[in-house]
């Protein structure tokens, strides 16, 4: 992988979507699917600023134009990483066929506790969200993801069957991977986990943005697994080698597996 020069501007607050663009830049499947692009608009710009000209200044006209575009689609209250992914999905997705690349498929499963009748349903959504403790694997977390859970109380299940409000059965199942996997971590005590080191059942973490500050304020960087097979540090127009300690010291929010 080569690719253009490594970093993108930050055009004041965006650097939740610059972060985004760089965890993408190292996805092999779509560095393959962006080589024959050339089309004009959102895709075009994607594609010239992450994948094409290889000069170190060539990205930021085509960079700025899809930062700007994707800002507008960004809501300023939220302003997260996730959201920017998201919503470049949705841009992307206009154009060109990405549902065999990114979406999961997820099966749900629930059994009313009263008539026991079984309701399912399949979803298909371009992120997984992953609770996460301190002390899980990505691969704990997973499981627990698809364990069943008892929904009561305020969660109670309305039967659409016995038309009452009652304790329920459900079961999550991931039933399809796309070629790129990507997730999002849900927990209030994100540790470090260094990024060269996780897996996802047969995939391994190629990119992940990185959150730092608070709830008030703060900043996302990403760090990039390179074809050469190091990882580097990008934030905003500044980019370096990584070290083994600051791998070790990043605490992954949004990753990409491939």
């Amino acid at each position: 992988m080569s690719g253009p020069g490594d970093g993108l501007p930050n055009l004041g607050n965006t650097c939740f979507i610059g972060s985004v663009l760089q965890m993408l830049r190292h996805c092999p499947p779509l560095w393959e699917a962006m080589q024959e692009v050339e089309e004009e608009g959102p895709l075009g710009d994607f594609a010239e600023t992450l994948f094409h000209d290889p000069s170190p200044d060539a990205t930021t006209f085509h960079a700025e134009r899809l930062i700007r575009k994707l800002r507008t689609l960004c809501p300023e209250i939220q302003e997260d990483c996730s959201q920017a992914y998201l919503q470049l999905y949705e841009l992307l997705s206009n154009q060109i066929d990405l549902q065999h690349m990114f979406e999961f498929e997820v099966a749900t499963e629930v059994t009313c506790g009263r008539c026991q009748t079984k309701s399912s349903r399949v979803e298909k959504t371009p992120i997984l969200l992953l609770q996460v403790l301190p002390t899980d694997t990505l691969d704990k977390s997973l499981e627990k993801f698809s364990q069943t859970s008892t929904l009561s109380g305020t969660d109670a299940y309305k039967c659409g069957v016995c038309h009452t409000k009652t304790t329920a059965i459900k079961t999550e199942t991931v039933t399809k991977w796309p070629q790129v996997s990507v997730v999002q971590l849900l927990s209030q005590n994100l540790v470090p986990r260094d990024p060269s080191a996780l897996q996802l059942g047969k995939k391994v973490c190629t990119g992940t943005v990185q959150y730092t500050g608070d709830s008030r304020r703060g900043h996302y960087v990403c760090f990039g697994k390179r074809s050469a097979g190091h990882w580097k540090y990008f934030n905003d127009m500044h980019t370096e080698i990584t070290t083994p300690s600051q791998l070790q010291r990043c605490v992954p929010y949004l990753l990409a597996f491939c």
